[in-house]
């Protein structure tokens, strides 16, 4: 789940140093660092609920990243190709977080 969050920062950081309105510029790297470092803190937890707590603002974060990819498209400042990679890394990572918040179903 890291790795995936790290890779997303990655790609995004790449596309911080484009021209964009600041304030979705900050708030994109924001929210994508957020996701990164309350995975780690969550990791680093031994208490389930500290844990679960960490991972829930990273998902929260994801769902924040996920609309500003959605401005990004929207102003230009991305391409549908670019757009679909970073949403695929965000939906695994806002997938395994939701596994990791609520645990493993029961039958």
């Amino acid at each position: 789940m890291y790795q995936i969050a790290r890779e997303l920062v990655v790609l995004v950081n790449g596309w911080l140093v484009r021209k964009m309105p600041r304030d979705l510029h900050d708030q994109l790297d924001g929210s994508t660092s957020s996701v990164l470092w309350n995975i780690g803190e969550g990791a680093s937890k031994t208490a389930r609920p500290d844990k679960r707590r960490f991972y829930e603002i990273a998902r929260g974060s994801a769902g924040e990243a996920a609309t500003q990819l959605d401005l990004l498209q929207i102003k230009g400042v991305i391409s549908s190709a670019e757009y679909q990679k970073a949403r695929s890394l965000l939906v695994r990572v806002v997938q395994m977080l939701s596994r990791m918040c609520w645990g493993p179903r029961t039958p």
